[in-house]
């Protein structure tokens, strides 16, 4: 909702919404945390794919290896046929900020 549209609703609609946006964002994140969950477990069971977690002696290296590939915009091997991948400046931003991935994927 823009913040023209937030203004033309009445105050005690904007405080009711004012008051749950805690346990909305609770609910989201809950939401979300089974969603990704149940993707990943269906990639495993239906599209073979294989998870690899990286160990605490790892995760340096391969951090180092993704960041270099994710900044320089390097190309990682995809199936033949597939449509090019494009990467967003959200998800860049994001990556950068330290979100780090503990896992890599590959299809087996």
């Amino acid at each position: 909702m823009n913040k023209a549209s937030w203004a033309k609703l009445p105050a005690d609609v904007q405080q009711v919404m004012m008051d749950l946006k805690e346990e909305q964002a609770v609910w989201t994140g809950e939401y979300m945390d089974q969603q990704i969950k149940d993707a990943v477990a269906w990639s495993k069971e239906e599209q073979g794919v294989e998870v690899i977690t990286l160990s605490a002696g790892e995760k340096p290296s391969g951090m180092k290896k993704l960041s270099l590939w994710w900044m320089t915009g390097l190309k990682m091997p995809r199936p033949k046929g597939s449509r090019p991948r494009r990467s967003s400046t959200t998800s860049r931003r994001s990556f950068n900020k330290g979100h780090a991935l503990t896992e890599c994927y590959r299809k087996s």
